[in-house]
């Protein structure tokens, strides 16, 4: 019997997993150069962790949870998102001190039961930050200047992605508009999906993110939520918006976005690329004051992002730098004679350029008896240069570097070989 990988579930191979590697390296220094402490949680939780965080009525709780109970009756769930366990875990862990910003960001797989499609798979990973403290304008400003700092870092243009922000306030204050919403939904009810409809009365503003075409067409035309906050709720997405604009990043306010999560409170915001097609979500985040509270923890606020690897790689995929592929790790074939003696030193040297030479990838083939076969094979893989090493140039104890982009070769003492391709050899910055 063949076995498969299970549907929604897919195997990272070479060599796609190096652009993988390229995203983990990118993200690892970026976010520690900004205090951002790495945290990393179990995949498993108390379903009610999610329940109580992301809310009963939602999508994500509703349908796509993988839930089950444990050999002692306990009913446990994998993570389908990161915020419930990451405030879970800085909550039993002790991380959060009074009058004092917390920082962390994690990376790592999270499980929900939707239909397979392009960017969107059932085991998908994240890439995220959250800022727990006392709630001030210029935290929710960071979210979004860290978010298109962290794509600009990975190589990305301003023009790949649109930032849209949206503000929604709480849920006391949101009660004013959640009166004229229903009023405008009530009137088209026959419009709506039956899941819609139960929402009218028990989460209104999940309607506002359904994904069934006729809710989508009908939501479009509803009031929105920006002419109905209050003064403040007004004046604060008002000075996030300016500080914004001072900072010069670009952005669009969205006013029908109000994101699948019941924990947002104020800022929600999207970051969207055409590259991904009509689901062109590559990110998204917000704030959510009360869900540390909620979760047993001191009351104080939070904000954060996440953004979906498989559709970040998507995009990078199409990118200028990253269309023909990675082109960060370039790529030296060290090839040997037919001999005992040259297939044990270009073992050796081998194993020397892999530590000498910082950033590039080496590649040997000690079964490989012919040079010619071996040197099809470097060329199939698209190494940059090939290192022989065969009894001539054993006896001289040289090696001859052939640069295969440049068409050139050169002989070269065998001691200097890794300084040699290391100047040589073209890195991606």
């Amino acid at each position: 019997m063949a076995y498969k990988a299970i549907r929604g579930m897919s195997d990272i191979v070479p060599p796609d997993v190096l652009l993988w590697q390229y995203v983990e390296a990118v993200t690892q220094d970026f976010f520690n150069k900004r205090s951002y402490g790495e945290i990393r949680t179990p995949l498993l939780e108390e379903t009610d962790l999610f329940i109580r965080s992301i809310g009963e009525e939602t999508d994500i709780v509703h349908k796509e949870m993988y839930t089950f109970n444990d050999r002692k009756g306990r009913n446990m769930s994998l993570r389908p998102e990161m915020t419930a366990s990451v405030v879970r875990a800085v909550i039993e862990n002790r991380l959060l001190v009074p009058d004092e910003v917390a920082r962390f960001y994690y990376r790592g797989p999270m499980f929900r039961a939707e239909r397979p499609q392009a960017g969107r798979r059932r085991q998908f990973h994240q890439i995220g930050v959250e800022l727990f403290g006392t709630p001030e304008v210029y935290q929710d400003v960071e979210m979004i200047a860290l978010i298109r700092d962290f794509l600009l870092k990975l190589g990305l243009t301003d023009d790949a992605f649109t930032v849209k922000v949206n503000f929604i306030g709480t849920k006391e204050s949101r009660e004013p508009y959640y009166t004229v919403l229903r009023e405008y939904l009530k009137k088209h009810e026959t419009a709506l999906c039956d899941d819609c409809k139960r929402r009218l009365d028990t989460n209104i503003l999940r309607v506002l993110d359904c994904k069934v075409e006729g809710c989508r067409s009908l939501c479009a035309k509803a009031p929105v939520i920006t002419e109905h906050l209050g003064t403040e709720d007004a004046a604060h997405f008002s000075a996030i918006r300016q500080a914004l604009d001072r900072l010069r990043i670009p952005y669009v306010v969205d006013p029908h976005m109000v994101r699948g999560l019941d924990y947002y409170t104020g800022l929600v915001f999207e970051v969207a690329s055409a590259a991904l097609g009509a689901q062109d979500a590559l990110g998204a985040g917000g704030r959510y004051d009360g869900l540390v509270a909620a979760c047993g923890g001191p009351d104080i606020g939070g904000i954060g992002f996440a953004l979906g690897v498989e559709r970040l790689l998507m995009v990078l995929a199409q990118s200028e730098r990253f269309r023909n592929g990675l082109g960060c790790q370039p790529l030296v074939y060290v090839a040997h004679g037919n001999t005992a003696a040259s297939r044990q030193e270009a073992f050796a040297l081998y194993a020397h350029l892999a530590s000498a030479t910082g950033g590039v990838r080496v590649f040997i083939d000690t079964a490989k008896g012919s040079l010619k076969s071996q040197l099809r094979q470097a060329n199939k893989q698209g190494a940059q240069a090939v290192v022989i090493i065969g009894d001539d140039e054993l006896a001289r104890g040289e090696v001859t570097i052939k640069n295969m982009t440049a068409g050139t070769q050169a002989a070269v003492k065998m001691s200097e070989a890794g300084d040699y391709l290391t100047k040589e050899i073209t890195h991606c910055t």
